[in-house]
């Protein structure tokens, strides 16, 4: 199966709005290929891993200006766990 340049651009859209993390175009193009055969897979359970670490966030594909993450994404927190011996 092969997926459209606009199919990844979509695909990481859709990510976006749906769980606020940023992907990159490798990663959008399974999620890109499951939404286009989406009829085929719905009574399958499909497991897709994605992952950001190569996104530059001044030239996101389909984009015209720059994404502003800090305004865009709530705040999160973390709580370390640590133990001593």
């Amino acid at each position: 199966m092969t997926v459209s340049e606009d199919e990844i651009i979509e695909a990481m859209r859709f990510i976006w709005t749906r769980m606020k993390l940023i992907i990159e175009p490798s990663s959008a193009v399974a999620v890109a290929a499951v939404r286009k055969d989406r009829d085929r897979l719905s009574s399958q359970q499909v497991g897709i891993i994605i992952s950001g670490g190569n996104v530059d966030l001044n030239h996101l594909p389909g984009s015209n200006t720059p994404l502003s993450v800090a305004s865009q994404t709530r705040p999160t927190r973390i709580h370390l766990c640590t133990t001593t011996s």
